[in-house]
Order: C-alpha cells, then sequence, then structure tokens
C-alpha cells in the first residue's frame, strides 16, 4: 500500500536535509528547520493533518529513513481524532523507522483522541543500525464521552531490530479493550521507547530516564527493553493537557539519552549519571 508519508534525510556537508520529500492526504509537510545552530546536522521536521481524523477502515502508512551522521525530529502539531462506527472496521497506523549508524531520528505525531467505538491499530517497526537510536512517542486520549463505555479499542505493538536481522530483539505491545474498568481519574496514556539495540553505552540511561518519569503530572514508569534493545517509559494522567506535560519531562531526559548514544564518545558519561 501506498506510504501517506514518505521521509528521508541525509547529511549533505555536515547539514541534515531531505534526500526523499514525499507525502499525500492526510499530512502536508513544509521545509526543513534546523533549531540548533552550533549542530546543523539536527533538524525539526514538522507534520501536519489536513484531515478531520481518523476513520474507520483508514489505513495509513508511514516510512522515515536517516541516513549516517543525521539528527531528526519529527513531530505533529495537534492531536488527531479517531472516529468510530458499531461493528466498523479499525483505523490502521503503520511507522517504519530505519536508522543508520551515527543517526539518530525522534518520532512524536501527538495523541490520538479515541472516540466512542473507536477501534485503532497501530504497528511500528524500528530498525536500527549499531551506533544509531530510533525513539517514538505514542500517546492516547480517551474523549469524555467515550469514558466509562465497552465500546472503544486500542492495539498497539512495537517491534525493534537491529538493521540486516530478520528477527525482532525485541517486542512491545500494549492493548485497551476495557475502558470501564479504568480509573476514573485516568483518561490519557502514552509509550516512550528508545531502541539502540546493543549498543547503549550509557548505564546511567536508564536511571536518568526513570528519574524523568517521576512527574508530578502523571504516573510513570521506566525499565528496560529484553534482549539489551533499549528502553521504554509508560505514563498514565488524568487528561491530554497533564499527559502533555508529563510528557515534556520524560522527552526531555529522551533527547540527552539519544544525544548520547548517537555521539557516545564526545557526551561525558557523568552529564548522564544521578547522584
Amino acid at each position: 500500500m501506498t506510504r501517506v508519508l514518505d521521509l528521508a534525510w541525509t547529511a549533505d556537508g555536515g547539514r541534515t536535509s531531505f534526500r526523499r520529500h514525499r507525502y499525500r492526504w492526510p499530512y502536508v509537510v513544509h521545509r526543513l528547520f534546523h533549531p540548533d545552530p552550533a549542530d546543523p546536522t539536527r533538524a525539526l521536521t514538522l507534520v501536519q493533518s489536513s484531515g478531520a481524523g481518523l476513520q474507520p477502515g483508514d489505513h495509513l502508512r508511514v516510512g522515515l529513513q536517516a541516513d549516517p551522521g543525521v539528527h531528526t525530529e519529527v513531530r505533529g502539531q495537534g492531536a488527531t481524532y479517531v472516529s468510530g462506527t458499531p461493528e466498523g472496521a479499525p483505523a490502521q497506523e503503520h511507522l517504519t523507522v530505519e536508522v543508520a549508524q551515527g543517526s539518530a531520528v525522534v518520532v512524536d505525531l501527538a495523541p490520538r483522541i479515541l472516540t466512542r467505538h473507536a477501534h485503532l491499530v497501530q504497528d511500528t517497526d524500528l530498525i536500527v543500525a549499531p551506533g544509531g537510536a530510533a525513539a517514538v512517542v505514542e500517546s492516547f486520549v480517551i474523549h469524555p464521552e467515550a469514558a466509562g463505555t465497552t465500546e472503544l479499542t486500542y492495539d498497539a505493538s512495537t517491534r525493534v531490530f537491529v538493521a540486516g536481522e530478520h528477527d525482532p530483539v525485541a517486542i512491545e505491545r500494549q492493548s485497551l479493550d476495557g475502558v470501564h474498568l479504568l480509573p476514573s481519574a485516568l483518561g490519557a496514556f502514552a509509550t516512550v521507547l528508545v531502541a539502540a539495540p546493543g549498543h547503549l553505552p550509557c548505564p546511567g540511561c536508564e536511571v536518568l530516564l526513570a528519574r524523568a518519569a517521576r512527574t508530578p503530572h502523571a504516573y510513570a514508569a521506566a525499565s528496560e527493553l529484553p534482549g539489551g534493545a533499549g528502553l521504554v517509559a509508560r505514563l498514565a494522567a488524568r487528561d491530554g493537557l497533564l499527559l502533555r506535560r508529563g510528557l515534556a519531562d520524560v522527552t526531555t531526559a529522551l533527547e540527552e539519552i539519544v544525544r548520547h548514544v548517537r555521539e557516545p564518545a564526545t557526551v561525558p558519561r557523568k552529564e548522564l549519571m544521578t547522584s
């Protein structure tokens, strides 16, 4: 199936630029931004959504690829509604992120808002070469009108691969099909995952992520992925606003971890250790 978003970056003369830049409905991507004048390899890609949201049966495929020497963040500019109908087909999103040696890609396409009868399936493949890192933030918020119902489901699966290998080194799954069983004070959730299989040269990174996850805005916990594939943090909050505040605390640590993985020889280890 044709990708609705197909982006690739390369380091041209030490400056990150698009190597491939394709998009179609519901996405729009304009120029690349360079937020740090001191680091031209770092780039920011803003993804706008021109559609009203995900409808039953929609299938969105996204492919992101980073050549060596690239550090890019891919961010959405607003939450996306996921609509549903009784007995309707699920809306599906499939994301593939390929990261070369010495590169890092951070993806946060903003929360999905699950309305009554919504059924969302998300599948993510992170394919990372040694010396690279891929990080994704997946989040969703339950619409107030859908709280307490049994008519909403969410399924997500993330697989981490070493580039060139056929079998994943880690699989991370989460699902929700019992909204009515959730505590009434919880309505927003997120998973923050950084994949650097077999080469996370940072014993203090798990400590850093766990400390950042102790945000006052959300319940959170962090741990290692199996197989030495990386780190993962989960957050749960009362609403989308508090979730975003909690994610801000965690993603600050995430950026530091990604920078450390990408540049292990130049980032002092003590910067990431806690007392």
